[in-house]
């Protein structure tokens, strides 16, 4: 909860067959995105709607991350396809693979990321970071003995 400035929040996933989509829910009930993203001088001036749109810009970060999380999170919406919502004190952001929207909501304590990511879609996890590592091999190095997860990837 490195952003949140608290110990802990809730993670809840569910896969479903019927539409082929995974979903998961990410919450906290701590600072919110823009009080945490103006701790850094850099975004001081933003409106917390605009610091919606800013957090799923690469390197967008409160100083405390990589401004990588959220980035990453949009581009795997993007190549799988699916919807990403963040909502965050009185607004709501939804991507939705090509475009993202900010509208007003009622209070949000803290921040609630959801996304829907469609799992019928073959993707290259290096393009959703970039390139920036070999995601297939990495956890493999990290978390198997043998290369059972190559399929996922």
């Amino acid at each position: 909860m490195t952003h949140s400035g608290k110990n802990s929040g809730v993670l809840v996933s569910r896969y479903s067959a019927e539409k082929k989509q995974i979903q998961v829910l990410v919450a906290d009930d701590g600072m919110g995105i823009h009080r945490s993203l103006t701790e850094n001088d850099l975004y001081k001036g933003l409106t917390e709607a605009e610091a919606l749109q800013h957090v799923i810009l690469d390197k967008v970060t409160d100083g405390k991350g990589m401004g990588f999380g959220l980035y990453s999170t949009k581009n795997l919406i993007t190549f799988a396809g699916g919807t990403l919502v963040i909502a965050s004190g009185q607004h709501k952001l939804v991507y939705d693979g090509m475009q993202s929207t900010v509208c007003e909501i009622e209070n949000t304590d803290g921040t609630v990321v959801y996304l829907a990511v469609n799992a019928n879609r073959e993707i290259n996890a290096n393009d959703v970071v970039d390139n920036r590592t070999d995601c297939a091999a990495d956890f493999n190095e990290a978390f198997l003995e043998d290369d059972d997860l190559d399929n996922l990837w």
